[in-house]
């Protein structure tokens, strides 16, 4: 079983004067997640930023592990990441409780694709939270790794998608789909 990694609320927070004094970005962030043989490999930077294109740390941890199968990463806003690390973690405990297993994958994607779609409103419109979650998992029935991107497409909707080798979210994605 793989270590639990710390949460986000435990993480130090540096907000040190980083606003962006000419108001272009000058970096923003990455995640992303690969498909191997037996698993997923989830990766990010680890730098958030506030949704005034500030940056909010460069120390942050972006990667949360919800279960034993499950992880999540963002690249781009740290509230972001908190909100969803938090409401997943919430709603797998609650379904282990209730049912005595963890969430199914299906089941978890679902559920965010439903938050982002009740809150795409506001992130179509605020600069720099133009990223979006991504969940990986083992599939223990299947036996694969598996790869969600969540995207907002118009103020009222959101949609996902499922990679099969490569998924990521961030200003440098294109460049490391590449390789």
């Amino acid at each position: 079983r793989p270590p639990r990694l710390p949460h986000s609320d435990k993480v130090k927070r540096d907000n040190k004067n980083t606003r962006l004094s000419d108001k272009k970005i000058i970096s923003n962030t990455n995640s992303f997640a690969i498909v191997y043989k037996g698993g997923v490999l989830i990766a990010s930077d680890r730098r958030t930023m506030t949704d005034q294109l500030d940056i909010f740390s460069d120390d942050s941890v972006k990667i949360s592990q919800i279960n034993q199968f499950t992880a999540l990463t963002s690249s781009g806003l740290s509230s972001l990441c908190d909100y969803f690390e938090k409401e997943l973690v919430r709603i797998d405990k609650q379904f282990y409780g209730l049912y005595g297993r963890h969430i199914s994958p299906d089941g978890l994607v679902n559920f965010v694709n439903n938050i982002l779609r009740d809150i795409a409103n506001y992130l179509l419109f605020v600069p720099g939270a133009d990223s979006s979650p991504i969940l990986a998992f083992y599939d223990q029935e299947r036996k694969i790794g598996r790869i969600f991107n969540f995207l907002i497409d118009t103020p009222y909707n959101s949609f996902y998608e499922e990679n099969f080798d490569f998924g990521g979210t961030g200003c440098g994605i294109k460049l490391l789909k590449q390789f």
